[in-house]
């Protein structure tokens, strides 16, 4: 470049600078530009790449590591060398400093020189700065270790544990829907009248919508109809096995078994769940196939006959007819309910149906689901309500099925359990979700802080005969929480589903699936008796003593009851079939320790509460049936019905089997504790309402006569004899009473 090609560069260039860029259009175009640019880049990155989403936060996940994202990782970091109370440093104190230094910096930064050369005292200051956040995040991406790894759960499986954590304690494993129902809306808003709570706050829609998918799913016959009834009849057995069936029916036409053919495409239309469904329809025995096609709509997955004989079940399904007793519901629903009831029975749609729905929903769907019987004029129908008996009629499959397949039908419903194969359905049905699917136990899912102990260790196995466990299994244990099961006390089991129940059970005898494991709990020697407390019992006996979820220890009842070898046998020795651990012989305490507890528990005696009424006896003559019949309105109604029959988690609570094999103290006990997905009342109901209630309940149970109220022990007589040289309760009584009566009686009998 000559001088004057030089010169004539530099009064352009004082020119254009002395006019400058117009900030519009010129500045304000490539501003846009630019960010136009940098929008696309991102819109790329969020459609191409996307960003990780972690899991709701969950803050009973103790294992959840958390992490910021990979620009906050080196302060991230640096929090690691400003432990404890030094944090302020780190996370206030440094960035504050930074941020001033940076705001002043055209303030104490006047040099007028630009190039990084020319400037190394800030270019150094800089680059120490930059090393330093890459290297502290380098350091957080190799030390800090990753976020566990979930397994994606199967949609399935989710709506599954969501059903039967939720749902399947009131609507057993079926749940019948309503033609046009919202489901979603009646999960997430509940129904009042009916006693169902809203689950709005409980779940998130997904949860609601696998919940729905889950409940309104149809069965394998109702899809082998819909899907496969047109074409194919019952006697269908492909070859190849399960998995050839699944991939038949998920290529739908697209497959060489359908191709050309008008078949709906299965694979899209079918979820997993279904399609699994669908193939063990078509797999299964064909008994088992004709009872769920023609019989299981009415009369559910099994239907129990045990006092009638082949001839006569195979008569009645050749002929058909009224078959089915109603109870009569005079004196059990007014007139102008069952006058209403009637009106809707006969006309659905007619000006009854704004009460009479409500009615049937909640008096017979039990038994008749979503079918309306038809039974003639409204005058007969009000007559079979109120008087009952033979009502619902079922056709003549005589003339549908042939003999072959009525006596497969009789041969299917009259067959005994198959042993231990049946006895672990029946256990996973009604067993498993309290207990485990291999009776492992743990924490009771409906009585926080309660333990239920494994029942398939060789130690539980071992100590109980057939009958014991056919008794627990039939009668139940309500002071634990445990229902009866046996039809005899209002429960779903027959006498030959209890002993394949007992006969899976005792598989696990020579192979227990559970050790347990003896030490859950060892403090160290010198711990003192209110550290031992603290840790072992204030869980469910309370902080203080003053009960939890079990009984109080604090009050000055108990320990006017209990002498020190009474409470020192307890402990060591536990109370069979509660949820009291043998601490002692479990070797989780030692003797030494025990005596701390001892003496730590005895040492409120001075000051402990009088708490009688924690200790009054459960007795219904105690009670006003009068009173009680408003608690239960009020309180049980919602679950039980207003009259006691509508059947939940697997018993009828208006039973007189039921309330025969319970004791007052049973009763009680349920009601306050509760139990089986039950919520314990203890926090609603006195003792005295409880007795109301109980008083309430007994005026179901015909010749019933309460007992005599005992007179009120005074102090001195609960003394121990042994003393004297009589018996003794902790020494003599106890140890028997354990070993033979309280697993079924419960500790207090």
């Amino acid at each position: 470049m000559t001088e004057q090609e030089k010169q004539q560069y530099l009064e352009e260039y004082k020119k254009a600078k002395a006019n400058g860029v117009p900030f519009f259009p010129d500045v304000v175009f490539k501003d846009v530009l630019v960010s136009g640019l940098i929008f696309l880049i991102l819109l790329g990155l969020i459609v191409f790449v996307g960003v990780p989403l972690e899991d709701r936060a969950n803050p009973a996940d103790t294992s959840y590591i958390p992490r910021p994202e990979w620009y906050f990782l080196w302060i991230f970091q640096l929090l690691k060398y400003f432990p404890g109370s030094l944090e302020a440093v780190a996370t206030v104190v440094l960035p504050t400093v930074g941020i001033l230094l940076l705001l002043l910096l055209p303030f104490y930064d006047r040099s007028p020189r630009r190039h990084p050369r020319q400037r190394p005292l800030a270019t150094g200051l800089m680059t120490l700065i930059l090393v330093g956040m890459v290297g502290l995040t380098w350091q957080a991406v190799v030390t800090t270790p990753k976020p566990q790894a979930k397994v994606p759960q199967n949609p399935q499986v989710q709506a599954a544990l969501l059903y039967n954590q939720n749902c399947a304690a009131c609507h057993g494993s079926t749940v019948v829907v309503r033609t046009g129902a919202d489901l979603h809306k009646i999960i997430a808003e509940g129904l009042s009248h009916e006693g169902m709570p809203a689950w709005g706050g409980n779940f998130t829609s997904d949860e609601i919508d696998l919940l729905v998918s889950y409940v309104s799913a149809p069965d394998g016959a109702e899809l082998f109809r819909q899907n496969c009834g047109a074409c194919h009849d019952l006697s269908l057995t492909p070859a190849g096995g399960a998995d050839a069936l699944r991939q038949i029916i998920a290529a739908g036409p697209k497959g060489e078994v359908h191709k050309d053919q008008d078949v709906a495409d299965w694979g899209r239309l079918l979820n997993s769940k279904q399609i699994n469904a669908l193939v063990n329809f078509v797999l299964a025995e064909q008994p088992k196939k004709l009872y769920e096609y023609y019989c299981s709509s009415c009369h559910g997955n099994k239907l129990s006959v045990p006092r009638v004989k082949a001839s006569q079940l195979r008569q009645i399904i050749r002929q058909g007819g009224k078959h089915r007793t109603m109870p009569a519901w005079k004196g059990k629903l007014s007139d102008e309910e069952i006058a209403t009831l009637a009106d809707y029975i006969a006309d659905p749609n007619g000006p009854a149906a704004a009460k009479g729905k409500p009615l049937f929903e909640d008096r017979c769907s039990q038994c008749h689901g979503d079918r309306l019987p038809i039974d003639g004029s409204v005058e007969s129908i009000r007559k079979v309500i109120a008087q009952g008996g033979p009502h619902e009629t079922m056709p003549a499959w005589g003339e549908i099925l042939s003999d072959d397949q009525i006596d497969a039908l009789v041969q299917f419903i009259l067959s005994p359990p198959s042993g231990a194969e049946e006895g672990r359905k029946l256990f996973e049905a009604n067993c498993a979700g309290c207990h485990g699917k291999f009776g492992e136990g743990g924490p009771n899912p409906t009585r926080p802080g309660d333990i239920i102990h494994p029942i398939s260790s060789a130690d539980f196995l071992s100590t109980r005969d057939d009958q014991t466990i056919h008794s627990i299994i039939a009668q139940g244990q309500p002071n634990l929480g445990m229902v009866p099961f046996s039809i005899d006390n209002g429960g779903p089991l027959d006498d030959k589903q209890i002993d394949a129940i007992v006969a899976f059970m005792r598989t696990w005898e020579s192979n227990p699936p559970v050790v347990p494991e003896t030490k859950a709990y060892t403090p160290t020697p010198a711990i003192s008796g209110e550290e031992i407390f603290a840790r072992a019992c204030a869980q469910c006996h309370g902080e203080n003593g003053e009960g939890k979820t079990a009984p109080p220890l604090n009050a000055k009842e108990f320990l006017q009851k209990y002498n020190d070898a009474e409470i020192r046998r307890i402990i060591k020795k536990g109370i069979q079939g509660s949820s009291m651990w043998a601490w002692g012989d479990l070797g989780l305490l030692s003797d030494e320790q025990i005596d701390e507890l001892v003496k730590y528990i005895r040492s409120w005696e001075p000051t402990a509460p009088s708490r009688p009424e924690m200790f009054e006896p459960a007795n219904a003559a105690l009670g006003d049936a009068k009173r009680g019949e408003q608690f239960f309105a009020q309180f049980c109604s919602g679950c039980h019905g207003r009259t006691g029959e509508r059947q939940v988690s697997g018993i009828i609570l208006r039973s007189p089997g039921l309330l025969q094999s319970l004791s007052d103290q049973q009763i009680v006990q349920q009601i306050l504790e509760g139990g089986r997905q039950m919520p314990a009342f203890h926090s609603v109901l006195t003792r005295q309402q409880a007795n109301d209630l109980l008083a309430y309940l007994r005026s179901w149970q015909p010749g019933y006569t309460p007992p005599t109220p005992a007179p009120t022990a005074t102090p001195a007589a609960t003394a121990t004899p042994a003393a004297a040289g009589g018996v003794g309760f902790a020494q003599d009584v106890l140890p028997i009473f354990e070993a033979k009566c309280a697993g079924c009686d419960g500790e207090m009998g």
